[in-house]
C-alpha cells in the first residue's frame, strides 16, 4: 500500500507542474500576440523611413556623415548582445552565445579588439570568461512591456560612444524572428548603416523642400532615426523569439507530463490490482488453515 500512496503523491506533483507549464505557455501565446502587433505597426513607419533613406543614397549627400563613412583601418568593436531576462526558453540564449563566441574569434585573428553591451539577465552566466574592462552590463534589461524612453536611453548610450569616436563599427547580436516555429541567432552591424541598400536602376526623387536648419543637421537627426529604427526592430523580434522559444519548451512539458500521468496511471493500477490480489489470496490460505482445523 505504501507504493500506491507514492504513486499517488507523483501524480499529483505532476499535474499541478502540468497546470503550471500550461498556463505559462496560454501567458507567452498571449505576449507573442502583443509583440506581432507592434511589429506589424512599425513595418508601415519603417517603409516610409526607408525609402526617404534610398532618396539620400540616391542623391550622394550622405557620403561625409559619420553614420555612414567606414574606416579603413577598424581597431576596436562594440557588439550588443540581446538576451533574456527570465529562463525556461529552450536553447535560445545558448544558440546566440555560440554565435558570438564564433564571432569573437573571427575579431581575435584579425586582432580587433571588442567590448560587449550585455542586455538581459541571463547574460552574466554567458561571459564569466571574458575581462570586466570588455564588459558593459545593464541592470535596466529590456522587458516584454518596456517603454519607449527606456530604449532609447540604451539607444543614445552606444551611439554618443560611436559619434566620440571610441568604437569603430557598433554590432548587434540577436534571435531573429522569421515565425513562431522558426528562429535564428543573427550578428548585424548596425553602424555604421549599410550604403547597398538602396536600387540602383530605381530613380528616387528628393523632392524640393524648404528647410530652416542647416542640410547637415537635418541628415544627421534622420539618419539616427533611421539607426534607432533598425535598432526598435531588432530588439522586438529577440522579444518575439523569446515568447515563442517558452511556448514551444512550455508545450513540450506540457505534454511530456500528460505521457508521465498516463504511465504512472497504468503503473498505479497495476499495483493496486497487484496488492488487492495479494489480500484476497491471504484471506483465502488463512479461511483453508481455518477450515483444515475443524
Amino acid at each position: 500500500m505504501e507504493n500506491v500512496k507514492e504513486i499517488r503523491k507523483k501524480i499529483e506533483s505532476i499535474s499541478n507542474t502540468k497546470k503550471i507549464t500550461k498556463a505559462m505557455e496560454m501567458i507567452s501565446i498571449s505576449k507573442i500576440k502583443k509583440i506581432e502587433k507592434k511589429i506589424k505597426e512599425n513595418q508601415f513607419y519603417s517603409k516610409i523611413i526607408k525609402k526617404t533613406y534610398n532618396r539620400f543614397l540616391s542623391q550622394k549627400i550622405l557620403s561625409n556623415n559619420i553614420f555612414l563613412k567606414e574606416k579603413k583601418k577598424i581597431k576596436t568593436i562594440c557588439i550588443i548582445c540581446i538576451f533574456t531576462n527570465k529562463g525556461l526558453c529552450g536553447s535560445l540564449n545558448t544558440n546566440l552565445f555560440k554565435k558570438i563566441l564564433i564571432f569573437l574569434k573571427k575579431i581575435s585573428i584579425k586582432k580587433i579588439s571588442f567590448k560587449l553591451m550585455l542586455y538581459g539577465l541571463k547574460s552574466r552566466s554567458f561571459f564569466n570568461h571574458i575581462k570586466k574592462k570588455d564588459l558593459y552590463f545593464f541592470k535596466n534589461s529590456i522587458k516584454n512591456n518596456f517603454k519607449e524612453f527606456k530604449l532609447k536611453k540604451i539607444f543614445n548610450f552606444f551611439s554618443k560612444k560611436y559619434l566620440k569616436k571610441k568604437f569603430d563599427k557598433v554590432y548587434i547580436a540577436y534571435n531573429y524572428f522569421r515565425n513562431k516555429f522558426c528562429f535564428s541567432p543573427k550578428i548585424v552591424q548596425l553602424l555604421p548603416l549599410l550604403k547597398q541598400s538602396y536600387n540602383k536602376k530605381k530613380k528616387y526623387f528628393l523632392g524640393n523642400y524648404i528647410h530652416e536648419l542647416e542640410l547637415s543637421k537635418i541628415i544627421q537627426y534622420f539618419l539616427k532615426l533611421y539607426s534607432y529604427n533598425k535598432f526598435y526592430k531588432f530588439i522586438l523580434s529577440n522579444l518575439a523569439c523569446e515568447n515563442c522559444s517558452r511556448m514551444i519548451s512550455m508545450k513540450k512539458a506540457s505534454d511530456s507530463s500528460k505521457k508521465i500521468i498516463s504511465e504512472l496511471k497504468i503503473f498505479y493500477n497495476k499495483v493496486r490490482q497487484s496488492n488487492i490480489t495479494q489480500e484476497l489470496n491471504e484471506i483465502i490460505s488463512g479461511t483453508s488453515t481455518i477450515i483444515s482445523d475443524f
